[in-house]
């Protein structure tokens, strides 16, 4: 009941709330964009994504062989510089998963990327400059240079 009146009239008000609230079920749609399909990569390489949702996308995890690699990225642009030199040299299938705030995930079509860093397996050589071959009298220091 009203406890305040209006030209000493009272007045009553109903407040009706909308109680049904609609779950997101829609799952995001995400695409890797780099490296492209068949790649061969070495060294640093950047790893791309492209991921939309009806709501808002969450992260985009990418994966190699369906192991996490790097971290999740919660903010576009869903990319970040992947260490190669740090992976064994094959064949890989490289995707990115995407998910929504609802818990609602894609895992996007992969792409095959070939890892192949030059491996160096020439062991380094070390040449000594002083002392001299049959050398007597050797100065107090000495030096040493190293090639690798």
């Amino acid at each position: 009941m009203p406890t305040e009146s209006f030209q000493a009239t009272n007045y009553g008000v109903d407040v009706v709330f909308a109680t049904e609230i609609v779950p997101d079920t829609t799952a995001p749609v995400v695409t890797v964009t780099a490296p492209l399909d068949g790649a061969e990569v070495s060294g640093i390489v950047a790893v791309a994504a492209t991921a939309t949702d009806d709501v808002v996308v969450a992260s985009v995890q990418f994966q190699l062989d369906g192991v996490d690699l790097g971290p999740p990225l919660t903010a576009p642009p869903y990319a970040f510089n992947w260490d190669t030199t740090a992976t064994v040299n094959a064949v890989y299938q490289l995707s990115a998963v995407a998910a929504d705030g609802a818990g609602n995930s894609t895992t996007s079509a992969s792409v095959t990327v070939t890892v192949a860093n030059v491996v160096d397996s020439t062991p380094p050589t070390i040449t000594a400059v002083l002392p001299a071959d049959n050398a007597v009298d050797l100065p107090v220091t000495t030096a040493v240079t190293a090639t690798f």
